[in-house]
């Protein structure tokens, strides 16, 4: 119930004020409209009181009882704390050892142990056991120093000499100047606990393995005070220039170089203070949260080993690295309890996760951070006049605060006081408050508050303070006279003294603070001696207070009321003149509230409203207040089917949009298996699947999507990854092994158990033998029950999965699988045999060509491994004709060319540890997700899936990285190739003792070298590879036998290499594959051996291997070649008309190329065209070219449509104009139409069109330059030859051999054949073998000509000699002619080339069309 005295702060009205006052205080007050309502009980009884009450003890000693009691009067423990100790040590008398203002500062050297506490308890200190008015009467008698040297001699041990003042820091010219400490202060309030479900940071874990401290913590010996002081040294020489260094390796965060310069540093003989301090402060600075400092312990240990005395920067160093220690710990601490408090209130206690947390708590426990700091601290304050810094004060009152010590704190803050120069800031008067409220102090934590008041009225706060790495990284604007610093500072105090009225019991003095704050005079511009305005977190804390004290009703009341406001705080720190929506905090506490009070429909009420308003108030639906609201609503579900309604649609949001549950924390993954054993257990199976299913799907394309964009490393999707295949075991095992209705499993029908199969799947869980028997047996109790099977080609290659699992198992007697002992056997379980699987499936019209190669090769070997080759071959005949051919197709005959392990190899279903290496066959699957194709994972993705696993030591099977090792070098990775190569040797190298796995591995690993090594162009690599293949006995497949095949080029008989391949791999019994035929039958169109292409065609057909689109296309481009126009068309026709037919463009351009060079006919160019256009194929570059050929040079020539198709180009963005179109518009001005100056024009508009400027390519290229040549030599110009030549030399572009053919053609033309004999010896020959490079780069499109540099050599082409020929023969020079063949003959060309050019001496020397040059006439397939 909504408090009274609420009601009354939100509609008294008649309270004089201000006018902006008014209107401050009003505007929150009217946004609220209470009703007076009843009051409720608080927690701590007697509920929430009238306004009155506080009495006298609000102030300092008031003579009469607060609510707190009699123990706030006067003699308090603060106050006398506070009066005593603090006022004693500020006061006491010096005499007898203060140094005078001259002299140097001593410090005590202290030592902080690495070595574990001794078995003796260390005898407790006098002095910290004194009463307050002992403690008092002792400082006043002895002094400061004198009591502090007692205390010091219980807490050191041995003695050592003193050190010097603070560090003299050097400037650049070496002289000595004062250290200007680094303010590093950390948080200044209470740490929560964490409302995460976190594991402990891993920096952190690997701290608790750090030497335990001893009980003190440190250690340090007393010197004789009298002794001389030592001086300060300026830092010179080395240790000047390693202080610089280190410095700013510090500034810019570069760790490794600050560790390398300290490990250096610490090797020298000669060091010193401030440089060690300079060590420890760069440690510190760039320590992340969580990580140990135990290298900062190392250092200040090995200093007082070194002789080295620890200054006051030293200590300062110390404190603070300590405190932030302690800080880091008690956050885990807090985060483990929290996790053990919400285990108990879920009811999913977990023995062995209790006991672990329990653990960690305790070990952490042991770290003596606080106790170490609190003794350098009073080490380093034994003198007088030797103030700290607000960071080191303010560290040390937080850890106070963790650890409840109030006379700590009051010593800490009793030294500052001692140093009017640095007050403290309002963060250390919230530390001092919090630590008195921990302890549930409200009187002390009163006065705390009152002295800050008096404080801010006195103006002794340090208002515009804030840690220096809040300064860097978050400044906070200056808004006015004040600052919004100091404004948001004196607002954090004052919500801590709220919060500590209401940890203390005291709701209504609570919200009286909170009234003063509504009544602040000024309103936003409120002073330090006024009452502030409240924040958001004002409203927050006001909110928790509630819920902690039980008070659910009056916490609801706030919260609701905050609903119906409009706006979000910005800046939760801000003050506010109206109140704000709540914030995220507030929904935290009013969502583990009412589930732990059992208010689950005010709950679910505000888990909706959550969902509804979190976009727009920039709120985090986190996973944890998900599963809070689920176990909430778990217990009463099933008596309640809208609640079980309620989580499906909104908590666990399976309709998979943006606020579905995601599965990649553990609450999460346990809630969906609570909800999924429930659904499965009240019979509501399908719908279980159903959840299953979407989310599974959902969270693995978030998953991949994450991996694309970089949201996650690739240790960490190896991580979600691992998780989501658990949790997909533990759902499988529910739907398989639990029964619904009775204790006894019963099988699932099998339309479930198959999608089972296939949500384990997705995941890379392919059947195993004990699994395999359930899904088994829900096919054969469907059956012996008479259900409809109707299972799709899918659900057949799962069953077929399942069954050759059972019939076929992957393991030897001796290994048993890891999963069988905890699956159980499905009850009265008598496995079918494959016999019957195969009849189901020829009963149905599967078709077997569909199902995939290895599954259908597995299916093979476990059939003849059960029934013998023979009988296998009679079932299967007797199954029908696609059954019969079954066991020739996949070659399961006895022969190896590493296809993987056989039966009786000891290969682990799941994974294998050995020598360092584990080999997962889940890891396997998670990686090969990109194979063959997938439209989700790319293979650069699978590839940082293995750099992830092999980081830590996890690897694939040696198949998996063998497919991988092929697919990369298809996309030219050698560097990655290699790498996958090497870690193959160590997994290979890790099957030593299971022989036949590691052989068949590398095989793979071998063939798969060959393929990657033949794509990526590295042939002779490739070739190593295969000979080691043979060498062992073995043969390539037919895939490496194509990828060699189809990688040969540049060679001067690429088709005589090829042959021999081909004629090997049939002498070797391999038997070939699609791909091998399509290379072959490539090659041979190529080198226009239409013959024997067609003969290899018509084997591929008697082999059963249906011709696919690219085996059609290389056969018309053979008959293409050889101008056998007839045979081109019939193929053409049978490739549109095959079933498999894919459409692609380059039968159609090969085609309309036919008919515009070969056998010039415009109307079938167009046919083809058309054609093209009709089967929806997107024309491509080469497609415009041809038909611009086919306007401009085939008779009659239409210049008009030419023109028209050439601006249609222009116009179409998807097309890039190319040198070929413009050469073809030359070719058809220049020689079709005999336009010389036409083609002149045309070519010099080129440089200076608009689509130019576009162009990736330089333009005029080569082909336009040999386009202009050719042109030129019909008309006979050699002037005009030479002139363009020397602008081309000049150019960026590299010439041809094609564009020196033209040259050489004009210049004979015009009887010039000195210039062409010039211009054919100016060219050079590519070594012998080795085919003309940089030639053809303008025909391959992957490349470009801009990659060849202009003044690179320029090679003969074979059409080069001829050229020279014919220009020799045409001036009867037949000796100079016969001359060039003897020299082609030796440069070892192939015999065929040379026999065609010898052919020219026997026939009459004709001069080739002038249309007919290389670069337009040459047929491409482009």
């Amino acid at each position: 119930m909504f408090p009274k005295v609420a009601a009354q702060i939100f509609h008294h009205t008649s309270r004089a004020a201000a006018a902006v006052q008014n209107q401050t205080s009003q505007a929150i007050r009217n946004a609220w409209q209470y009703q007076q309502a009843t009051p409720s009980s608080s927690a701590g009884g007697g509920g929430v009181s009238p306004w009155g009450g506080l009495g006298s003890s609000s102030g300092w000693g008031g003579s009469s009882a607060g609510p707190g009691g009699a123990k706030y009067n006067a003699g308090s423990r603060f106050y006398s704390g506070y009066t005593g100790p603090g006022r004693s040590i500020t006061q006491a008398n010096s005499s007898s050892a203060q140094p005078d203002d001259n002299d140097e500062r001593q410090i005590l050297p202290v030592r902080i142990k690495a070595a574990a506490p001794s078995v003796r308890a260390r005898p407790r200190s006098r002095s910290l056991s004194l009463s307050s008015q002992d403690r008092i009467d002792r400082g006043e008698g002895l002094g400061v120093l004198q009591v502090v040297q007692m205390r010091a001699r219980h807490v050191f041990a041995a003695h050592r000499s003193i050190s010097s003042a603070d560090d003299s820091l050097p400037s650049v010219d070496g002289a000595n100047r004062q250290v200007l400490v680094r303010r590093n202060s950390s948080s200044a309030h209470t740490i929560p606990p964490s409302d995460v479900d976190i594991d402990m940071p891993p920096m952190l874990l690997s701290a608790l393995g750090e030497p335990e401290l001893p009980e003190s913590g440190v250690k340090s010996d007393l010197t004789d005070l009298a002794a001389p002081q030592s001086l300060n040294e300026p830092l010179i020489g080395d240790d000047l220039a390693f202080y610089e260094r280190l410095r700013q390796a510090s500034h810019d965060r570069d760790v490794p170089k600050v560790l390398d310069e300290i490990t250096r540093y610490r090797a020298k003989s000669r060091v010193s203070v401030p440089c060690y301090n300079m060590a420890m402060q760069a440690l510190l600075d760039n320590r992340v949260v969580g990580q140990p400092i135990s290298l900062i312990l190392e250092l200040y240990n090995e200093m007082l080993e070194r002789n080295l005395i620890p200054n006051l920067r030293t200590y300062r160093i110390m404190i603070l690295s300590l405190c932030a220690r302690d800080a880091d710990v008690q956050r885990v601490i807090s985060s483990l309890e929290a996790r053990i408090s919400r285990r108990t209130f879920t009811a999913r206690e977990d023995a062995g996760d209790n006991t672990l947390d329990s653990q960690r708590l305790a070990h952490l426990r042991t770290e003596n951070n606080f106790p170490s700091a609190l003794t350098l601290f009073r080490a380093a304050t034994t003198i007088r006049n030797l103030p700290l810094g607000l960071p080191e004060y303010n560290a040390l009152l937080r850890s106070c605060a963790f650890h409840q010590d109030i006379e700590a704190a009051l010593r800490v803050f009793a030294h500052m006081e001692r140093f009017p120069g640095d007050p403290p800031s309002p963060a250390t008067y919230a530390l001092l408050i919090t630590v008195f409220a921990n302890k549930a102090d409200l009187g002390g934590a009163q006065q705390v508050f009152n002295a800050f008041k008096e404080a801010s009225a006195q103006n002794r706060i340090a208002w515009d303070w804030m840690p220096k790495t809040l300064q860097k990284q978050d400044p906070i604007p200056q808004t006015g006279e004040r600052n919004d610093l100091s404004k948001n500072s004196q607002i954090q105090v004052w919500n801590k003294m709220i919060e500590t009225r209401f940890k203390c019991g005291e709701p209504t003095a609570a919200l009286d603070l909170f009234e003063s704050m509504l009544d602040t005079p000024l309103g936003p511009a409120f002073k330090e001696v006024d009452a502030p305005l409240p924040n958001s977190i004002t409203y927050t804390t006001i909110i928790n207070g509630f819920c902690e004290a039980g008070d659910v009703q009056s916490a609801l009341s706030w919260f609701d009321r905050l609903l119906a406001q409009d706006s979000v705080a910005e800046n939760p720190y801000a003050p506010l003149s109206t109140p704000p929506r709540p914030d995220h905090l507030s929904w935290i506490a009013m969502i583990d509230t009412l589930a732990r009070m059992g208010k689950v429909d005010d709950l679910n009420r505000l888990f909706l409203k959550l969902l509804e308003v979190a976009p727009q108030d920039r709120l985090p639906i986190r996973t944890v207040d998900r599963y809070v609201v689920f176990r909430a609503n778990f217990d009463i579900i099933g008596r309640a089917s809208e609640l079980l309604k309620f989580v499906l649609n909104h908590v666990i949001c399976v309709d998979g949009d943006a606020r579905s549950l995601s599965l990649n924390t553990a609450p999460a993954r346990n809630m969906l298996v609570e909800l999924v054993q429930m659904l499965h257990v009240r019979g509501e199976t399908d719908a279980a699947i159903d959840v299953s299913e979407r989310l599974v799907s959902r969270e693995r394309k978030l998953l991949r999507q994450n991996e694309a964009d970089g949201s996650v490393t690739g240790p960490q999707a190896l991580y979600q990854q691992k998780g989501l295949r658990g949790l997909v075991q533990t759902l499988s095992g529910i739907f398989l092994f639990v029964s619904p209705t009775s204790a006894a499993p019963a099988a699932l029908p099998i339309k479930a158990a198959l999608r089972v199969a296939a949500l384990s799947a997705q995941v890379g869980l392919e059947p195993q033998t004990a699994i395999s028997a359930w899904y088994v047996h829900s096919f054969s109790e469907s059956k012996r029950l008479g259900h409809s099977l109707d299972l799709t080609l899918d659900d057949w290659v799962t069953l077929i999965k399942a069954f050759v699992a059972i019939e076929l198992p992957a393991l030897d007697p001796d290994s048993p699988e890891a999963t069988v002992e905890t699956i159980p056997p499905p009850p009265n379980f008598v496995f079918p045999g494959l016999v019957v699987l195969l009849k189901d499936i020829a009963d149905t019209s599967i078709d077997l060509n569909q199902i995939e190669h290895k599954v259908t090769r597995k299916l093979m070997r476990a059939l003849v491994y059960t029934h013998g080759r023979e009988e296998s071959l009679q079932l299967l005949r007797g199954l029908g004709p696609q059954f019969a051919c079954l066991l020739e197709l996949q070659g399961v005959d006895g022969q190896s060319h590493g296809t993987g392990p056989q039966r009786g190899q000891s290969i682990p279903t799941q994974e294998t540890y050995t020598g360092g290496v584990h080999i997962d066959l889940y890891h396997s699957r998670f990686v090969e997700e990109w194979y063959p194709a997938s439209p989700n994972v790319s293979i650069e993705t699978a590839y940082e899936r293995f750099e992830s696993g092999a980081q830590q030591g996890i690897f694939p099977s040696p198949e998996t990285i063998g497919r991988l090792i092929g697919g990369l070098g298809r996309l030219g990775a050698v560097d990655k190739v290699r790498t996958l190569y090497g870690a193959a040797q160590r997994v290979l190298a890790a099957l030593e003792n299971q022989k036949k796995w590691q052989s068949a591995g590398w095989f793979v690993v071998e063939d798969q070298m060959i393929i990657a090594f033949a794509h990526a162009g590295q042939y002779e690599a490739a070739h190593v590879h295969r000979v080691r293949i043979m060498e062992q006995g073995g043969t390539p497949s037919a895939d490496a036998y194509g990828a060699l095949i189809s990688s040969l080029k540049d060679t001067t008989d690429d088709t005589a290499h090829a042959l021999q391949l081909w004629e090997e791999a049939l002498a070797r019994d391999v038997r070939p594959n699609i791909f091998m035929y399509n290379t072959i039958i490539s090659k041979l169109a190529k080198a226009r051996k239409a013959d024997h292409a067609l003969m290899i065609f018509q084997q591929m057909q008697q082999q059963g291997i249906r011709p696919s689109s690219v085996t059609y296309g290389a056969l018309i481009a053979a008959c293409c070649r050889v101008g056998d126009a007839p045979s081109a068309e019939l193929f053409f026709k049978e490739m549109t008309a095959a079933p498999n037919y894919k459409p692609r463009v380059p039968p159609y351009n090969t085609m309309m190329q036919l008919y515009t060079y070969t056998k010039p006919d415009r109307e079938r160019v167009l046919h083809y065209y058309n054609a093209l256009l009709s089967a929806k194929i997107k024309p491509s570059a080469h497609t415009y070219k041809l038909l611009l050929e086919a306007y401009g040079t085939i008779q009659p020539i239409d210049t008009a449509a030419m023109e028209e198709l050439f601006q249609r180009v222009l116009g179409n963005p998807s097309i890039e104009v190319q040198g070929t179109h413009w050469a073809a518009m030359i070719n058809a001005y220049g020689c079709a139409r005999k336009d010389l100056n036409g083609a002149i024009g045309l070519f010099e508009s080129i440089e200076k069109h608009p689509s130019t400027s576009r162009s990736k390519t330089t333009l005029p290229d080569a082909v336009v330059y040999e386009a202009l040549f050719t042109v030129l030599s019909a008309h006979r110009r050699p002037d005009l030859i030479r002139a363009y030549l020397q602008r081309l030399r000049s150019s960026h572009v590299h010439p041809t051999a094609y564009v020196a053919n033209a040259a050489i053609k004009g210049y004979a033309a015009a009887g010039d054949l000195e210039s062409a004999r010039a211009m054919f010896e100016s060219l050079e020959d590519p070594p012998m073998g080795v085919a003309a490079p940089n030639n053809h780069a303008l025909h391959e499109p992957l490349r470009s000509p801009n990659e060849v540099p202009p003044q690179a050599p320029i090679y003969r082409e074979p059409s080069t000699w001829e050229t020279m020929v014919r220009a020799e023969l045409g001036v009867s020079e037949r000796d100079r002619a016969m001359d060039l063949i003897r020299r082609m003959e030796f440069r070892g060309y192939p015999p065929a080339v040379v026999q065609r050019v010898r052919d020219i001496m026997h026939t009459d020397a004709l001069s080739e069309s002038p249309t007919s040059f290389s670069s337009l006439s040459t047929i491409s397939s482009s």
